[in-house]
C-alpha cells in the first residue's frame, strides 16, 4: 500500500497549454499531483503503475523544459539531438585516437610514477625486484628526452575532455530515448484520457 503525502506541492498555471504539455498537465492534475484533482480515496497502486507515473512524470518535465506542445516540435529536437550526438561522436573519436596514439607515453609516465621507489629497493636488495626493475627501466628509456610535465598536463586534459563528452553523450542519448518514448506514448495516453 502506497502512503501518499498530505501536503501537495503549490501549482502556478503557466497559462494556457496546447499540445502534449497540455495533455501530460492534465494527467498530473487528474492523479493528484498538482491543483485540487485526484481527490478521491486513493486505491492500491501497483509497482508497475508507479513507475510509469514516474517515467510520465519525467516526461513532463521534459516536455515543460525544452517548450514542446507538437509532434512537429518533438520531432526538431529530436533531430536535433541526433545531430549532437553525431558531432559529440566525431569528436570522442579523434580524441580516443589521440589517446591510443600516446598511449606508450601515458603507460611510461604511470609506471614510473608507481614504481618510483623500485630501483632504490633493487639495489638494496635484488631478489624479488627484477621484472619491476626492468619494467621501471624501460618506462625510463621512453619517457628519456621527453617533457614529462608536458606529458602528464596533456594526458590529464584529454582525460578530462574524453570524460566532458562521455558524460555529455549519456544526457544526450537518455533525452533521444526520452523523444522516443514520448512520441510512442503519447496516442496511448490520449486514448486513456
Amino acid at each position: 500500500e502506497i502512503i501518499l503525502p498530505h501536503h501537495r506541492p503549490q501549482y502556478r498555471h503557466p497559462g494556457k497549454l496546447h499540445g502534449f504539455r497540455a495533455l501530460y498537465t492534465h494527467w498530473m492534475y487528474v492523479l493528484g499531483i498538482i491543483g485540487n484533482g485526484g481527490r478521491v480515496p486513493y486505491p492500491k497502486i501497483s509497482y508497475k503503475e508507479i513507475r510509469r507515473f514516474e517515467q510520465y512524470k519525467k516526461q513532463q518535465a521534459f516536455l515543460d523544459a525544452n517548450g514542446i506542445d507538437t509532434r512537429s516540435q518533438l520531432d526538431e529536437k529530436h533531430e536535433s539531438i541526433s545531430s549532437q550526438i553525431e558531432e559529440l561522436t566525431k569528436t570522442r573519436i579523434i580524441l580516443n585516437s589521440q589517446r591510443k596514439r600516446n598511449k606508450p607515453l601515458y603507460e611510461a609516465i604511470a609506471a614510473v610514477e608507481y614504481l618510483s621507489d623500485v630501483p632504490r629497493l633493487y639495489l638494496e636488495n635484488p631478489s624479488g625486484f627484477e621484472e619491476e626493475y626492468v619494467r621501471y627501466m624501460q618506462a625510463e628509456k621512453l619517457l628519456e628526452g621527453k617533457g614529462r610535465d608536458a606529458l602528464q598536463r596533456e594526458r590529464s586534459e584529454l582525460y578530462t575532455q574524453l570524460s566532458d563528452v562521455n558524460a555529455e553523450l549519456r544526457k544526450l542519448r537518455s533525452e533521444q530515448h526520452l523523444c522516443e518514448v514520448i512520441a510512442h506514448d503519447a496516442p496511448e495516453i490520449n486514448q486513456k484520457l
